[in-house]
């Protein structure tokens, strides 16, 4: 996905089109209902900023990365991770 990013972001920037990836980290989501309380508490404790994504996060970001404040950027893959990647 990170290469079909660059790849597409070069091809159309001539154009006007600007092609960028959210890349998100561990996000709550139904899908972690049935995680109990100490494997969330690992969980939470495994990211530097502290705990999960919460759907709205992500949406942020995206929603920056289509917005005119983002109009410079192309070819880019932005990491909502929490800081994961820093400890990776």
């Amino acid at each position: 996905m990170i290469s079909l990013t660059k790849v597409l972001a070069n091809d159309h920037a001539a154009q006007g089109v600007r092609v960028n990836a959210v890349a998100p980290g561990m996000t709550k989501t139904p899908i972690l209902e049935s995680v109990n309380d100490e494997q969330m508490e690992y969980l939470n404790n495994s990211i530097p900023i502290g705990r999960l994504a919460q759907p709205e996060d992500i949406a942020n970001a995206a929603l920056f990365l289509v917005s005119d404040d983002a109009a410079y950027i192309t070819g880019e893959v932005l990491l909502v991770d929490g800081g994961v990647a820093l400890v990776s």
